[in-house]
């Protein structure tokens, strides 16, 4: 008489219902699209402030120039990781926002040790 035994498959063995915690594609991604918004954005306030600079007429043409620098360099980097980050987590399909966020963490990470 032949037995028959039930085996037990383990939630942890790898298959079709891994779930994927981190999606590299979408954080590469993401640091792509801000490191290239970054770099719009930066070529257009030194467009501006080349413009608004006009050494004939000005006694001291660069006054103030480090403080604006400043605000866009800030202005510049919110927006442009910020959208990188919205790609990340909207690419990672991931419908959590802890890991939406954490995508987005990543994308800070990345652009800025690329950018360093």
């Amino acid at each position: 008489m032949a037995t028959t035994e039930n085996y037990r498959t383990s939630s942890t063995v790898a298959g079709p219902r891994t779930v994927h915690r981190v999606s590299w594609g979408a954080i590469i991604a993401g640091a792509v699209i801000a490191i290239a918004l970054v770099t719009l954005f930066t070529l257009f306030g030194v467009g501006i402030g080349a413009a608004i600079i006009d050494p004939q007429y000005d006694q001291n043409p660069g006054e103030g120039m480090s403080m604006t620098a400043v605000i866009d360099l800030i202005v510049t980097q919110l927006i442009a990781l910020g959208a990188g980050g919205f790609v990340a987590a909207r690419m990672a399909s991931i419908l959590r926002t802890i890991s939406s966020l954490l995508h987005g963490a990543s994308v800070w990470a990345v652009t800025t040790v690329f950018m360093a």
